[in-house]
C-alpha cells in the first residue's frame, strides 16, 4: 500500500514545529539577562511568527 502525499499535513507539521521553536525562544528570552541577547531572540521569534503566519495563510 502506498502512502498518498498530502502537502497540507506537511505544512501543519511545519507549523507545529515552528510553534515549538517559538515556545523555546520565549523561554530563552525570559532567561536572557542581557538586553542585546533579548533583542536578538525577539527578532528571531518575530521571524518564526511571520513564518507561521505565512504557512497558515497558505493553508487557507
Amino acid at each position: 500500500m502506498s502512502a498518498v502525499y498530502n502537502p497540507q499535513s506537511d505544512m501543519m507539521a511545519e507549523i507545529e514545529r515552528l510553534e515549538a521553536d517559538a515556545r523555546e525562544y520565549r523561554k530563552r528570552m525570559d532567561q536572557a539577562s542581557r538586553a542585546d541577547d533579548q533583542q536578538v531572540l525577539r527578532r528571531q521569534l518575530d521571524e518564526i511568527k511571520q513564518s507561521i503566519a505565512r504557512l497558515q495563510a497558505r493553508l487557507g
